[in-house]
Order: C-alpha cells, then structure tokens, then sequence
C-alpha cells in the first residue's frame, strides 16, 4: 500500500517487499515441498495426463487432434506449455504449481489487506496454503486450481476499487483477469457474476457505481476475450474455447455427467470437505448475527458466495445431471467463499495493523506449519479409526465441534486460539477427506513423480523412434498391470466409474492420455480390438504406428501375430523395456502398421 506524505507518493520499502515475499512466496511453498504431499497426479487420472501432453507440445497436439475443449483452455494449457519451453522434467511442474500458489496468496493479501489490514491478509492466504484441498486443486494438472487463482486475482481488483486512484481501471483489470478465469474454466463466469453482485451489495455501492464499474469490467474481460480469442484462432481454434467443442457443452446440459455419479452414501459420508465449507459458513454466519451487519461486510460477502455456489452445484447435480459435488476438483470452487469467509472472521478478531516484524512472522507461520504438520502426519492413524467406525455421524459431530471451539476462542477474545483453531479444523477436513487422501505420500505407496517420469520418458522415446508426420494408437491390456498393481499394499490405480462400469486405470492409461487416450488407442483389451479402435486405425488419415505395452513379452507378440492373421502388414520400429522408479518394468513394442487393400482408406503406407 502506498503511502502519501506532504504531497508525494511513496512505494513500499524495501522492508516491506521483503516481509511480503517471505509471508507469500518462501513460507507457503516450504510447506508445499515439505515432504507431505503428491505434487504430481496419480497415476490413471486421463484428463492430467492429455493437459500434460498439451504442456509438452501445444501447438502439435493441436495439429493432430483438432482445437478441442481441453487444449484451448489458454491460460492453464498455454502456461503449461511455456514452462515445459523454459525448464525440463520435474521443474516445470514444480514452477506451475508455484506460480498459481503464489498468485493465489498474493491475491489474497491483496483483497484483504485494505479493508482487514496486515495480519487478516497474512492469515487468510496461510488459512488458503496450508488447506490440502487447495494443493490438491493445483497440483493434479487439473484446471480448476488455476482458474481460482485467477479469480481471486479479479476479486481483489474488483473488491477494492474503492482504494485506487483510478476506480474504472480497477474494475477494468477485474474484468480482464474474469475472463482469464472463464477462459480457464467457464464455470467461473456463474461464479464470478455472481461474486460481482454480491460485492457490490455487501460493500454498498449504489447501482449507478455498480453499471459503471460493470461497463469497465465488461470491456476488460471483452479485451482478454479478443487477445485470447486471436491466440486460439492462430492455433487453429475458435475466438471462444467452448465452441471448439460443442458436443461436449450440449452432452453437460442434457445430463451426460449424471455417467459419473455415485450413490450418494457411497461419497458423501468421507467428503470432508463439504463439512468444512459448511462449518465456515455456519460460524461467519453466526458471528455476524452476533456482530451485526455493519460489522464485517466480507462475512456477507462470503456468505453470498458460498451460497451462491453451493445452489449452483446442487441444481446442476440433481436438476441438470451431473456430478460437481462428489468431485473433488469442482467441489474446490468452494475455496472462494470459504477464503471470503475466514478473511471476514480474522478481520473481526485480528488488529488492523499496516505491518509486522519479521521474528512474529516466522513465529506464526512456524506454530501453524507444525499444527498442520502434525495433523497430517497422524493422518494415517486417523484414516484407520475412522473404517473401524460404523457410520460418519461420529467423526462429522467431533470435526463440526472443533470448528465450534473456535467460538469459544472468540468469544475469550483469544486470537491466538481462534485462528488455531480455525486453520487446524480446515486442514483437518482436508487429511480426513477420502478423495484428497491420495494427495498424501504414504508409506508403501507409489510417488506420483514416477508416473511423470515415466510418462516423460516413453514420450521422449516415441518423438525420437518414430517421425512426426506418423499417427501413434496405444494397444495393451489394462488389467495385465493393474493386476500386479492390486498386490501393492497401496495400488497406483484410478478408479473411474461411467455408468454401471468401473474402470481400475493405471500408469499406461497415463501415458496413452497424452496422445487423447480414446482417440489415440487401438484398445484397452489387447489382442482384442473393439470397433472405436477399428475406426481410429482404418480412419487415421495419415501412416500409422502402433505402440504396445505388456509385461509378459508373449502378450505382444501375441497382439502382433492377430494383427497379421487379420491382413495387416507390421513392420517393427522398436523394442525396449521401461523401467520406471517403482513400477514393474514392461516392454514398449512400437511397429508400423499397413492396412489390407480392402480397408485402406488412405493410401498410405
């Protein structure tokens, strides 16, 4: 914040750069490379590995498979894709994940800091870094994560535009960085629209401010709209990422992902991140009962927005047909008006200060870091308790209690205990959550990074053994792996389930992903082929190669051998073995492939 004396503007000092950059950069991703966490996607997850092979090659995957709804998605693919230009390996996932982190807490501090003042900002972004739910978001690849950050981003220009010199460039900037969002994951444009409201009524601006404001905005999210437009129209796609898959938009309205859901007691009862975006609702909305409205308008503002959000899932879910709530990933959308909420709650209880000394911030962040270190690190314990209990009415009735001590924190005027509190209940959810336990690195369970590795090291061994202009189509049978991976203690498999069918996906589901998975596979059932794989071979349009996993050497030769009886010429290309850290290693057979007279559409050999 500047400070203005005897008719001059000042920048912050050099002080205070550095305690933001250790409050905001150095302390939160300490914790994020703790040692605690999956910073990679587990193994199986498709939609991770496509992103990924959007990150290593945008522009080409693009090429080959059309402008769909996933590679347009410009600000996660097209970051990705950068840093895979700018380092290698493991790195460039590590500065993703750090990049969205921290333009997340900045954010934060950024929205906060105005209204609430240092400690509120401070510990509303630690309350954000330490929550697993949130490592979660933007550490699988996934686009959800970043499409928070990136709204967070226009809220904190939207909220405080009261406290710039240029009220119509802030609400520009707010618009501008939405549509960033949207392009991101349109689900941000319900989100965000109705954030815009809800800000305007809890921070009382009159409706004439409001249409201004919104005229600004509207022209900068118009402005993003038109340069991410002109991007995806130079790559080949359409000025709006949606409208490179239409399908996919019209399947959502009819109720396509009503596919995915679960019976409801089968997610429900270990969905503990429902109970936390509750239990901070029902504590903002009891301390501003208490309070009073004129208290804290950022409780009503986060109110707004968890409710909003929450109505727009359970419509979309039970009305439209989907599955929003039981994923993890959408369900992290309630992130925003948690993070409102709690900024709300230390803004009432926490001092108004415009700083801190460097020793009270290493401090506090040290006592939260061993909070929630603790917790995680009894985890396991805890995972073990809760199977041994009958139901979820137990465990929920403890968790919902501590969120309710905090009360008593407050009510004692005891900051300290408050935040605590507050910050070691909401890490708690996180550990106990079923469907975020997989962010944690266990004993006798796989590091994701081998996935990465080895998804790496098969993709670098394709681009140098077969020439570009070739289409590759992925054949293995699934369950030859996932056998030997069910006698884990901890299996690298992702179940995904699609109607009355379960599929248990492994590490080659992985890697096929980056070439579409479906669309860039022969079959899942090898040496059967099913008719989409039929298609994808007999209609590629371009010479094909075809690559085979297995790990008893005889499945490929097998595979190769029906091939043959059915007319087909192969030619093989290569042969190798992948040994991945921690996987069974399995053989890679890449052959060239020649269809029958009959059924060459092509021409091409």
């Amino acid at each position: 914040m500047n400070d203005v004396q005897a008719g001059r503007t000042y920048l912050p000092s050099n002080r205070d750069s550095f305690l933001l950059t250790l409050s905001l950069f150095v302390l939160p991703n300490c914790f994020l490379f703790a040692g605690y966490f999956q910073l990679f996607p587990p193994a199986g997850w498709v939609d991770p590995g496509m992103y990924l092979g959007y990150f290593l090659d945008l522009p080409g995957k693009i090429r080959e498979f059309g402008p769909n709804y996933h590679a347009m998605r410009l600000p996660f693919t097209g970051v990705g894709y950068i840093l895979h230009l700018i380092f290698s390996g493991d790195v460039a996932n590590y500065a993703r994940i750090i990049l969205f982190n921290t333009l997340a807490l900045v954010s934060i501090y950024a929205l906060v800091f105005p209204r609430h003042g240092f400690w509120a900002a401070i510990l509303t972004a630690w309350w954000l870094a330490l929550n697993p739910l949130w490592i979660a978001a933007i550490a699988r690849t996934y686009a959800d994560g970043p499409a928070i950050a990136y709204m967070l981003c226009a809220l904190a220009c939207w909220v405080n535009r009261d406290f710039v010199p240029r009220r119509g460039v802030a609400a520009w900037l707010s618009g501008f960085l939405g549509a960033v969002a949207v392009f991101c994951h349109q689900v941000s444009l319900l989100i965000l629209g109705g954030a815009a409201v809800a800000a305007t009524l809890a921070y009382g601006a009159t409706w004439r401010q409001f249409l201004q404001d919104s005229a600004w905005a509207t022209a900068g999210g118009l402005t993003a709209a038109v340069l991410l437009g002109g991007m995806s129209l130079m790559l080949g796609g359409n000025l709006l990422f949606f409208l490179s898959d239409t399908n996919a938009i019209t399947r959502s309205f009819a109720g396509f992902g009503a596919n995915y859901q679960l019976p409801l007691l089968d997610w429900l009862r270990g969905a503990y991140r429902l109970l936390a975006a509750f239990m901070v609702g029902i504590l903002g909305l009891g301390v501003l009962y208490a309070k009073g409205a004129h208290h804290s308008r950022t409780l009503i503002f986060g109110l707004a927005q968890l409710t909003a959000t929450g109505l727009l899932f359970f419509v979309w879910d039970f009305g439209v047909g989907g599955a929003m709530t039981q994923s993890i990933f959408y369900s992290s959308y309630f992130l925003l008006g948690e993070t409102l909420l709690v900024a709300g709650l230390f803004g009432l209880t926490l001092p108004n200060t415009k700083g801190a000394n460097s020793w009270a911030i290493l401090l506090s962040f040290a006592g939260l870091f061993a909070l929630a270190s603790t917790i995680i690190l009894a985890a396991p314990r805890l995972w073990q308790l809760l199977e041994a209990l009958p139901g979820a009415r137990i465990p929920w009735a403890i968790v919902a209690l501590i969120f309710g001590l905090s009360l008593v924190f407050l009510y004692w005027k005891q900051r300290s205990g408050f935040v605590a509190v507050l910050v070691g209940a909401t890490v708690l959810c996180g550990a106990l959550d079923q469907t975020a336990r997989s962010l944690f690195l266990r004993k006798g369970a796989l590091n994701n990074k081998a996935t990465y590795r080895t998804t790496l090291l098969v993709h670098s061994t394709l681009r140098t053994s077969v020439p570009g202009d070739r289409k590759l189509l992925f054949w293995y049978d699934r369950d030859e792996l996932s056998a030997l991976e069910m006698q884990r203690a901890t299996p690298a498999l992702y179940t995904l389930r699609f109607g009355d069918i379960h599929y248990e996906l492994n590490l080659w589901d992985s890697v096929s992903a980056l070439w579409q998975w479906d669309r860039g596979s022969l079959g899942w059932d090898m040496p059967n082929i099913p008719d989409w794989g039929r298609s994808n071979l007999h209609f590629a349009g371009k010479p094909v190669s075809i690559v085979m996993f297995c790990i008893q050497k005889s499945r490929c030769s097998l595979a190769q051998n029906r091939l043959r009886e059915m007319g087909y010429v192969t030619q093989e290309r290569l042969r190798t073995t992948i040994v991945g850290g921690g996987y069974f290693p399995f053989r890679m057979v890449v052959f060239d492939v020649k269809q029958p007279p009959s059924l060459d559409t092509s021409g091409n050999s």
